[in-house]
Order: C-alpha cells, then structure tokens, then sequence
C-alpha cells in the first residue's frame, strides 16, 4: 500500500480543463496573428459539491502574457459568448474599455454594452442574449425552422424558449428532443 499521495480524478480534470484552454488561446492567437502574444498563464479553481468527488463549481483563469493591441483584444472578445465579453472587458483598465469596445463588431459591440449596463451579479448582468424562441403555438417544425433561420452560434444553441403572447417565458425545449420528435 502507498500512502494515497496520487492525484484525484478531479484534479486530472482540472488540469486537463486548464491545459484545453491555454492551449485552445494559444492556437487562437498564433493563428489568427495576434501581435504580442508572448503565452498564457492558466489557473483553475473548483468547489467541491457536497457528495465526495463532485465539482459544485469551476472557475476557469486565463491571462495573456505580452502586449495585445485594442485591435487584436476585440478581436479576441469578439469571438466570445457576449456574456462572457462583457465579463472579461469589465475588467480591462478603464482607459482601453472604450477604444477596444469600437473595435468590436456592431453586433457583438451592442450586446456587450447592453450587458455591461448591468451589474455583473445580477441576473442581467449574467444573461446571454443570443437564443431562440418560438410562439407556444409552434410546432416542432417551426422551431426547428427557427434554429436553422437564427444567426445565434451554434456553441451558444442548447434549447428554443417557449414564449407566450405577452413576451413572456413559458418554457423550453432542448434542440436536441426537437430533434428526436
């Protein structure tokens, strides 16, 4: 018998989640020529759940090393969930915010400032606006119709919301179900 001194499952899968990103940014950035790029440094937080070996929550640290242009830090953001943009943007000194949020894409440009007018803790502030919904009175093929008419990233499309007359949420269906009816 050793003296159970070996890593836990959940750390290899910490350090497999930090390893994918770094590297996911690094591939990113050399590809895609990001001037000032010197390497990544990564650190990945977890809180366990209260069951032995689950993870309540990971939290995920990613930060560049060298100089990135407003230019080239838009380009990085604009390839982000918007959420996740105006989460990380909030964060840049205050003097660059401005100069890399006009280098955004008008779309993605919009959403983030929509997002950045809230707190980062509220429900608004956490929200990410790019969905689909459907009128309750749709069908699976109309949902569907609207999944493949969206222009909402395929990474950020798990479900289609139910909305009622009024505007209001009723429901959801992951694409996938629609898909298998």
């Amino acid at each position: 018998g050793g003296a159970d001194d070996g890593f836990r499952s959940v750390e290899l899968l910490l350090a497999g989640l930090g390893a994918c990103a770094a590297g996911t940014l690094r591939t990113y950035a050399l590809a895609h020529g990001v001037e000032g790029f010197e390497g990544v440094d990564v650190v990945v937080r977890s809180e366990e759940a209260a069951a032995p070996e689950r993870i309540g929550r990971i939290e995920v640290e990613l930060q560049m090393r060298g100089a990135l242009s407003d230019a080239d830090a838009a380009r990085l953001l604009a390839r982000m969930e918007p959420d996740n943009a105006a989460d990380l943007i909030s964060e840049i000194d205050q003097e660059r915010r401005l100069s890399i949020l006009e280098n955004l894409p008008a779309g993605q440009q919009a959403k983030v400032r929509n997002l950045l007018a809230y707190n980062a803790d509220t429900a608004g502030g956490m929200m990410n606006p790019d969905f689909v919904s459907v009128p309750a009175t749709a069908t699976v093929a109309e949902a569907l119709a609207a999944v493949r008419d969206s222009r909402v990233p395929a990474e950020a499309l798990q479900s289609v919301y139910v909305i009622d007359e009024h505007g209001q949420p009723v429901g959801a269906a992951a694409i996938a179900d629609l898909v298998r009816a």
